[in-house]
């Protein structure tokens, strides 16, 4: 198992734009779609430092540890113009006391 990453992060968060109409519509295309989409963006992701440490339908959940590298990803990633995703890249919350 990798060990977890610390210190400032880059969180990066994708989701395919409206893949939900497509699924009702097309169920088959879309189940064989999301396949090869799952490989191209876990390989990708992790191509450029990154780990993926959550997946959901379409949507991924990764970070990265150098926000260069998270930024190149999306920057190449997103030419097309079809892919919507957010980034947010700041220190570790402080321990919050239990009351």
């Amino acid at each position: 198992m990798p060990r977890p990453t610390t210190g400032t992060l880059t969180f990066l968060f994708t989701d395919i734009e409206g893949s939900t109409a497509r699924w009702e519509a097309q169920r088959e295309a879309m189940a064989g779609a999301l396949v090869r989409h799952d490989a191209l963006l876990r390989e990708a992701i992790e191509g450029r430092g990154g780990t993926v440490f959550k997946t959901v339908g379409d949507a991924f959940c990764a970070v990265f540890a150098d926000a260069e590298a998270a930024e190149a990803w999306s920057a190449g990633t997103s030419n097309s113009g079809k892919m919507a995703f957010g980034r947010q890249t700041g220190m570790q919350a402080p321990q919050v006391p239990a009351i």
